[in-house]
């Protein structure tokens, strides 16, 4: 499957950040379903979790913003449909 296909026939892969990141995640998750809900471990786990969910959206923003660079950077005319 294609994110996009240029009208010069190039192919772009659609990014698997979230796919790389989920064994990491259900790790995380699986070790917060065990402890106790409101204690320190629990807040601490929480907090690892966010920050992963963090870093794929940032990496999901920084792909568009260099996909976005890469496109327009050598074109004179954009048309959207």
């Amino acid at each position: 499957m294609y994110y996009a296909v240029t009208s010069d026939g190039e192919f772009i892969e659609v990014p698997k950040f979230f796919r790389l990141s989920e064994h990491r995640l259900s790790k995380l998750q699986i070790r917060l379903a065990k402890k106790p809900k409101h204690s320190k471990p629990w807040k601490i786990l929480k907090r690892k979790i966010a920050k992963l969910h963090q870093l794929i959206a940032r990496q999901r923003l920084d792909w568009h913003f260099k996909l976005a660079d890469h496109l327009f950077s050598d074109v004179s005319v954009i048309f959207i449909t």
